[in-house]
C-alpha cells in the first residue's frame, strides 16, 4: 500500500478518535458508538495496530451488537485507554509518514512496481516506464517528468508531469492498455501456452505463435491509432503511432504482472475519471485468469506467468 494511502486512512479513520460518553443511571451510555467502530476496524487492519487489535476484540464493548451501547466504569475505563492509546500510535505515524514524504503534487501520478526480485528487471521497468511518458507525451501534452518520490519500504514510485494536460492523457493510454489486458492480453497469452505445449513441428509452431502475436499487435495498433487522432497528435503522425502501439502494449504486459497506476489522491474529478478503477480491473483480472486456465490439462505450475516469463527472459 501506497504511504500516502496508509496516511489518508488514518487521517480520516484514526486522527480524532475518542470515546465521547454519557450517564446512563449509574451506568455509561457510550455515544456514536456505530461510527466509532467502523473507524476501528478501519484503522486496525495496519499491522502496528496488531496488539491493540487484539485487546479491543477481548473487551466487552467492542462486541456489544445493542442498539445503545451502555456498559459499567470499569468496562469503559478499559475501552477508552485502549482507543486512546490506538489515537496516540496513529497520530505518532501520521507525522512519520509526513516527515518521510513530500507534500503531494496535483500532477503527480503513482506506479506500482511488479512483484520483481532482480534488480535489472526493475531497472529495466524504471527505464521503459520512462520511454513510455516521453515518447508518449508529445505536441501539447509534452512536459517535464520528473521523480517526486520512492514509497521507502514499498514497491511505488511517485512522478509528477509539469503539464496536467498530460496527466488525463496518460489516463487514458492507461485505459486502453487496460482494456486490451482485460479483453485481448490474457487470451492471447493463454493461445500462446497452449500452443507450446502441443507437440507439433516447431517451425509450424512458432508461425501459429507468430500469427497471435501479429493479431494482438493489430488491435493495440488500431487502439492507438484511435488515441492519436482524438488527442489530436498529427506531428510525425506514422512515427508516433508505431511508438505510442509499442508503449501500450509494454504497459498492457507490465500491467499484467502487477503494475498499477493511481492519480494523486488529491487530483481535480476530470484527472481521477480518466484513469481506470484500479480495483475492478484487478478483479476482473483475477476472474479472467480463473476462466481462462480452468480448462487446461497442464501441470500445475504451468501458466500464464510462466509464459510471461519466458518471453521476458
Amino acid at each position: 500500500m501506497r504511504l500516502r494511502v496508509m496516511q489518508d486512512i488514518l487521517k480520516r479513520h484514526g486522527s480524532n478518535l475518542k470515546v465521547n460518553h454519557q450517564n446512563a443511571s449509574g451506568q455509561y451510555e457510550i455515544l456514536q458508538f456505530p461510527e466509532l467502530y467502523m473507524d476501528l476496524r478501519e484503522i486496525t487492519k495496519f499491522e502496528f495496530l496488531n496488539k491493540e487489535k487484539l485487546r479491543l476484540e477481548n473487551t466487552v464493548v467492542y462486541h456489544n451488537k445493542n442498539r445503545k451501547v451502555i456498559v459499567d466504569s470499569n468496562n469503559l475505563n478499559e475501552f477508552t485507554a485502549i482507543v486512546s492509546e490506538i489515537n496516540k500510535k496513529v497520530n505518532t505515524v501520521i507525522a512519520a509518514i509526513e516527515e518521510a514524504i513530500p507534500e503531494q503534487d496535483d500532477n503527480s501520478i503513482s506506479i506500482k512496481l511488479p512483484d520483481y526480485v532482480d534488480l535489472s528487471k526493475i531497472s529495466t521497468f524504471i527505464k521503459d516506464i520512462n520511454t513510455i511518458l516521453n515518447q508518449s507525451l508529445v505536441g501539447e501534452y509534452q512536459g517535464n517528468v520528473k521523480l517526486q518520490n520512492f514509497d521507502t519500504g514499498t514497491n511505488w514510485i511517485e512522478i509528477v508531469l509539469s503539464n496536467p494536460d498530460a496527466v488525463i492523457y496518460f489516463g487514458r493510454i492507461v485505459g486502453v492498455a487496460t482494456n486490451l489486458l482485460k479483453r485481448e492480453f490474457l487470451k492471447w497469452k493463454q493461445a500462446e501456452h497452449t500452443i507450446r505445449s502441443l507437440e507439433i513441428e516447431s517451425k509450424a509452431k512458432e508461425l501459429v505463435l507468430e500469427g497471435l502475436e501479429n493479431e494482438f499487435k493489430a488491435k493495440a495498433e488500431l487502439n492507438a491509432k484511435m488515441l492519436a487522432e482524438s488527442a489530436n497528435i498529427t506531428q510525425n503522425q506514422i512515427e508516433y503511432q508505431g511508438q505510442l502501439t509499442k508503449n501500450i502494449m509494454k504497459l498492457t504486459e507490465f500491467l499484467s504482472v502487477g503494475a498499477e497506476v493511481h492519480t494523486a489522491l488529491n487530483a481535480p474529478t476530470e484527472v481521477q475519471q480518466a484513469y481506470p478503477d484500479v480495483q475492478e480491473a484487478k478483479k476482473l483480472l483475477e476472474d479472467s485468469i480463473k476462466l481462462l486456465t480452468s480448462g487446461t490439462n497442464n501441470n500445475d505450475d504451468d501458466n500464464i506467468e510462466d509464459s510471461d516469463s519466458s518471453d521476458q527472459e
